[in-house]
């Protein structure tokens, strides 16, 4: 009968089993560089470069000012990583206006790797050499968001004499029109 509870089995919850980390964009694009890497690389900056439409335009002299200003901070961080040796050069292609800042859209260059590494490496080796100040990232008066940082390998010498980056994560290799799909 209902009303005699000894008749119903309990119910026990079922067993929790802890979810699975969640991934980051960056995270699943996770891509081996050879002995030459080239990337493109996107950090948000949040304060020490206010954001006006000069910014635009090459031929501005705040748009040369802040270039130099960023490419110098850039160089300095990668080539004290361990395997600065193989840094080649940080070239900025644009700002862009974002919502907490200003986006700083980059490339990248190393030629004579001799580690092992991916674009998580080279996000690790950034964020670790990064200043900081009062538990802000830095890169000399650039306060960076280092959350929204991240960098894809776009070329790659693997010394298998293919130059199509490969998941470091799954081994398999993105054919070049499907960069497209993922810069788009």
């Amino acid at each position: 009968s209902p009303s005699n509870p000894s008749l119903h089995p309990k119910s026990t919850p079922p067993p929790t089993t802890p979810a699975p980390p969640e991934e980051t964009t960056a995270e699943l694009f996770v891509v081996e560089c050879g002995t030459f890497c080239s990337l493109h690389g996107n950090i948000l900056i949040t304060e020490g470069l206010h954001w006006n439409t000069k910014l635009l335009h090459e031929v501005t002299e705040d748009f040369k000012q802040n270039k130099k200003k960023f490419e110098q901070q850039c160089s300095k961080i990668f080539k004290h990583v361990y395997f600065g040796s193989a840094f080649e050069f940080c070239s900025l292609q644009s700002f862009a206006k974002a919502l907490d800042g200003v986006k700083v859209l980059f490339s990248l260059q190393f030629n004579g790797l001799i580690f092992n590494i991916t674009s998580k490496d080279i996000y690790k080796a950034f964020r670790d050499y990064m200043e900081f100040n009062h538990d802000d990232n830095m890169m000399g008066d650039y306060r960076v968001d280092i959350d929204s940082t991240y960098f894809l390998v776009v070329d790659s010498d693997l010394g298998d004499g293919t130059f199509v980056p490969k998941f470091a994560k799954y081994g398999v290799e993105l054919p070049d029109w499907a960069w497209l799909v993922v810069i788009a």
